[in-house]
């Protein structure tokens, strides 16, 4: 029996797609699908299952606002199957996809444990869980993926000022990296979510650095879904955004133009980053082009490359998590 856990796979959304994708490949891979909404992760199992009867999808519950329950949820893990995980088989897969999206007027609000919440769930969460599970994915046989969902928005580029001639990017925060976690006085969601992108780069290049260093079978890669304005990341643009991404920017793309994608675009990409070949050197940022069947590589920003603030980050994030 091998094992693979999705974060944020309730229906809809681009992690219960990949995850569909990964139960339909092997009656033998049990998929973990972790999500903070029980009413909505037990519809995700019984959709996957009803299609598949003979695959092995199990909801577990996971909340990336809360380090207890990603405790738990670990805790859980190790237990289920009489200890298979953490005993025998290992994890295989690790799709770290669930996160907190923006919208107009994001109102400032705090995980359980007094992070904001963006960056707390996005970056702290999926990097409490990852480290929580490097054991996990250490024991599985042959190579194991871990896979960190980022955006094109990581980019400090694309934050310029448009009301500005000023062609030099936007700073990630002025006092980095301490001010990661924004307060309350003048809080930006957009930017935090923008921040939290950036963030689950630097963690990918990372951890992968720490991962060679220990020759360890793990192969950790970033992926850019493309912008898919029908799940629930785009709950909080009010009806008014709902209404213009869903029902006028969307449906451009049926017409070959437009900048969005489908959700299954989505999660091919997720998919592909997990199970293919061209994804098995890993510390890697990883696109489905447009138009296009296979993923391929493509750089990521040069802030993104920054090793010493990928350091940084890595510390703040031990404090912050209490490891």
């Amino acid at each position: 029996m091998k094992y693979a856990i999705v974060t944020g796979a309730s229906p809809s959304s681009i992690g219960f797609l990949a995850a569909k994708k990964l139960a339909a490949t092997s009656n033998d891979l049990k998929v973990i699908l972790a999500c903070r909404n029980e009413e909505k992760g037990q519809q995700a199992q019984r959709l996957i299952q009803t299609e598949y009867p003979s695959s092995r999808p199990l909801f577990m519950l996971l909340d990336l606002a809360s380090f207890d329950s990603i405790r738990k949820f670990v805790d859980d893990v190790h237990t289920l199957d009489d200890g298979a995980i953490a005993k025998d088989c290992g994890l295989s897969i690790l799709i770290d996809n669930a996160g907190i999206g923006w919208g107009k007027d994001t109102p400032y609000i705090e995980t359980n444990d007094g992070l904001e919440e963006i960056v707390g769930v996005n970056h702290f969460g999926t990097f409490l869980l990852t480290q929580l599970l490097l054991e996990d994915l250490k024991r599985a046989e042959g190579q194991s993926r871990v896979v960190i969902v980022s955006s094109s928005l990581h980019d400090p580029n694309s934050w310029k000022d448009k009301k500005t001639e000023s062609n030099e990017p936007a700073l990630v925060l002025p006092d980095f990296p301490e001010g990661i976690v924004q307060s309350k006085e003048g809080y930006d969601g957009f930017q935090a979510y923008k921040v939290s992108k950036l963030c689950n780069l630097w963690y990918a290049y990372e951890l992968q650095r720490r991962l060679d260093q220990d020759r360890d079978s793990i192969k950790v890669n970033a992926v850019s879904p493309g912008f898919i304005p029908t799940t629930g990341l785009t709950r909080r643009s009010g009806w008014l955004g709902v209404f213009f991404l869903h029902y006028i920017l969307d449906p451009l793309r049926y017409f070959g133009i437009g900048i969005t994608r489908s959700p299954d675009e989505g999660a091919e990409a997720l998919f592909q980053v997990c199970t293919s070949d061209i994804a098995s050197k890993g510390g890697e940022y990883f696109q489905l082009p447009k138009g296009k069947d296979v993923i391929e590589a493509i750089p990521s920003s040069a802030e993104s490359m920054d090793e010493n603030k990928a350091k940084q980050l890595w510390n703040i994030s031990i404090e912050k998590c209490k490891l």
